[in-house]
């Protein structure tokens, strides 16, 4: 119990992003308990300094008392230090995130499972050409654009969940393959990044789950800039297949650089970089397209890319919706879950949840 307390006190501590001497000041308990607490040194503490270290953080005592939950197989990397207690939080948040799921699907009836894709050779295979081959298993038509990314995971049963949260500026998503139900996507999506980038990073994360299987280990926690690469390409290919990138293209010509690019974006919802790249990889501009572009947007309409701003932007309404809060609110009409649970499962207050409810059941 001590460990599970002190572990659980480090990571709360880590998400509110206290010191030890700022938590014993909220909590009112000493800060030689609660380094005492977090070293494991304490053999019996009682129930007065846990509950008020539990209200200093926002928990309750069965919070302390519970340990975090973990993941095995699990693909989490992050180019920035990432502290081991906060990636514990993250780790925690989607694991019950996915127990949440499974159980919403076990009580309703409706238990999906991962089905493989055709494996790929990474020695031997052209990621464009199998970018191609999945999109032909996923039926989507050599000559369409991809609308709704959250409707290509669901065909092959992987979980989507954009969760509100966004753990650091450099963690934009993961993905998990516990088992063949227990397998997901997660996007962290707390409305700061574009919808463009969002998109991309869905269909990046299911790349690495077509591509990198062998990398599912917890215990790795640096990124591989070979798989990256692998991964951002292939989300390139599957969201741009080359023959109809080519014919968008083309058929832009008359328009304006700028114009061109924006137009291409928009056809695919992708972000204008991740155009610039393809249209360098294809030779067809120079690479040098990554500082002149700014500079000819601010010449064509009189505005500025700074801070990293996405130009003819989707909506956050375009955002795909995922199934999870579907399931949530399908659960509690029928009376499986309670509306606190579904609120609790979807992070929101018991209110909100209410008019997601009603809204799911044809109330307006």
């Amino acid at each position: 119990m001590i460990q599970t307390v002190a572990v659980n006190l480090k990571r709360f501590r880590a998400e509110q992003g206290l010191t030890q001497p700022e938590l014993a000041k909220k909590s009112g308990v000493s800060i030689s308990s609660v380094k005492t607490l977090e070293t494991c040194k304490a053999t019996n503490p009682s129930a007065k300094t846990l509950g008020a270290l539990a209200r200093a953080l926002n928990r309750t005592i069965g919070d302390l008392l519970t340990e975090p939950l973990r993941l095995e197989r699990i693909r989490f990397r992050a180019k920035a230090s990432f502290a081991q207690y906060r990636r514990i939080n993250v780790v925690n948040l989607c694991a019950r995130w996915l127990d949440d799921y499974c159980y919403l699907e076990d009580v309703l009836g409706v238990a999906s499972f991962f089905k493989p894709l055709p494996p790929f050779n990474v020695a031997n295979d052209d990621l464009g050409e199998y970018a191609n081959e999945v999109r032909k298993a996923l039926e989507i038509q050599p000559d369409a654009p991809i609308y709704d990314v959250a409707d290509v995971l669901r065909k092959r049963s992987v979980k989507l969940w954009y969760c509100p949260q966004r753990p650091a500026d450099a963690v934009y998503g993961l993905a998990i393959q516990e088992s063949p139900q227990a397998t997901g996507v997660v996007v962290f999506n707390d409305g700061k990044i574009s919808t463009e980038r969002v998109i991309f990073t869905t269909v990046h994360e299911f790349a690495h789950l077509l591509l990198h299987e062998d990398s599912f280990k917890s215990e790795i926690t640096q990124e591989s800039k070979t798989e990256e690469r692998q991964a951002d390409a292939f989300a390139s290919y599957f969201l741009m297949p080359k023959k109809l990138f080519l014919q968008q293209w083309e058929a832009s010509v008359g328009g304006r650089f700028v114009e061109r690019v924006l137009r291409v974006k928009r056809f695919f919802r992708v972000s204008y970089l991740t155009v610039l790249h393809r249209l360098v990889e294809e030779k067809l501009v120079d690479p040098n397209v990554y500082v002149k572009f700014p500079i000819a947007y601010r010449e064509t309409t009189g505005e500025s890319l700074r801070n990293h701003r996405e130009p003819n932007a989707l909506s956050p309404f375009d955002v795909p919706t995922d199934r999870f809060q579907r399931l949530a609110c399908e659960a509690a009409l029928a009376g499986k879950i309670t509306v606190d649970r579904a609120a609790e499962m979807l992070s929101v207050p018991t209110l909100q949840a209410y008019e997601l409810i009603n809204q799911a059941g044809g109330i307006v």
